[in-house]
């Protein structure tokens, strides 16, 4: 009779703990129920179809500007600067004079030359005139006129010293930056002045690899400034005879229209050289590709299962960047020409996330 207390008691504890774990259960249910009445996560998103380009693998290399018409002006003789003709930076035509120096002693004797000319033919008339009178000898004449031969390559000289003495640009462009004064001396064979014409057309210069391909003559090739920003297309015009040695390196010449002034004599360009073949590759929009740690990806846009609730997830697919034409990149991966992909709204997604897409193109 004794251990009909403890009996209750067990009965009483069980009974307790029994309604605490059924009530349990049913709230638990009942949360599980308020959860699964949410819709499934789903995110809103424009789409496109994947498009196909043509694609030709290149690379970049350096390359310099070189004007054909670039002249560099020598002082021939030693002299002190008359007059300066042109400013530092100005745009000059051809056969515009740059400089003088001073030639007055030239002049001088020019005068002198000239007057020993007229002398000289006066006196060869008239030794001539005597001459045919049997009023001198032959040995007259000869002398007048070796004097008067000697009087013309005087002047001859002296005009010749004066031309050097002027400095004339056979070419129009734009003269370089100088720091020369009038009444500033100069040495035979001191640089002066430049003159380089870069309004027509350059030279672009650069090394190509012999382990890659060379372009043929006649090719365009596609050119970029230092900044990479796309400056047009140069035309190859000659390749050298040999490779360096040095480096192993092939020199390319190509011809650019630089009628719009866009680039200058001397400047560091880059020339995009074909590496391989043409081929086909995918079209997709920049905003399209995303990234992580394993590299780039895009969500393609695929149907679900019978009644699921969005007819569309996304899954995601990787991919690799070949090339980027303006708004788009060209990338060859895991998926096909066709392909339903996410565009604008792509950074919300993850993958197997259901996409509310319902205005896709081509449906």
């Amino acid at each position: 009779m004794r251990s009909r207390p403890w009996l209750s008691v067990f009965i009483f504890c069980f009974l307790v703990v029994a309604g605490l774990a059924i009530s349990k259960y049913f709230q638990i249910s009942a949360l599980i129920a308020y959860a699964e009445s949410f819709p499934p996560e789903n995110q809103s998103i424009s789409t496109t179809i994947v498009g196909t380009g043509d694609y030709q693998s290149s690379q970049m290399i350096s390359a310099e500007v070189i004007a054909p018409n670039d002249m560099n002006f020598v002082a021939e003789v030693a002299g002190r600067i008359a007059s300066i003709n042109v400013l530092p930076g100005q745009i000059i035509e051809a056969n515009s004079t740059l400089l003088s120096l001073d030639h007055s002693e030239e002049l001088a004797k020019l005068n002198a030359a000239r007057a020993n000319l007229r002398l000289a033919d006066i006196s060869l008339k008239r030794s001539r005139t005597l001459n045919d009178k049997s009023l001198n000898s032959q040995e007259q004449v000869d002398i007048f006129a070796a004097q008067r031969d000697a009087a013309l390559a005087e002047i001859d000289y002296l005009n010749a010293m004066i031309r050097k003495k002027t400095i004339i640009s056979p070419i129009g462009g734009r003269v370089g930056l100088h720091q020369l004064n009038a009444g500033e001396y100069v040495n035979a064979g001191q640089i002066v002045m430049r003159v380089v014409d870069q309004s027509g057309q350059l030279w672009i210069d650069f090394e190509l690899p012999q382990t890659l391909p060379e372009p043929t003559n006649g090719a365009f090739l596609e050119i970029f400034d230092s900044q990479n920003n796309f400056l047009g297309n140069a035309q190859v015009i000659a390749t050298d005879a040999w490779i360096k040695v040095s480096n192993g390196n092939k020199r390319i010449r190509l011809t650019y229209d630089n009628s719009f002034n866009k680039i200058s004599a001397g400047a560091y360009l880059k020339v995009k050289v074909p590496t391989g073949k043409l081929e086909q590759v995918l079209v997709v929009p920049t905003t399209s590709v995303r990234r992580d740690i394993n590299g780039a990806f895009v969500y393609a846009v695929v149907n679900t299962e019978s009644g699921a609730f969005l007819p569309h997830r996304a899954a995601a697919k990787r991919v690799e960047i070949l090339a980027q034409r303006a708004n788009n990149f060209l990338i060859k991966g895991d998926i096909s020409q066709g392909d339903v992909i996410a565009t604008l709204g792509a950074f919300k997604l993850k993958d197997e996330i259901f996409v509310n897409a319902s205005g896709i193109s081509g449906e």
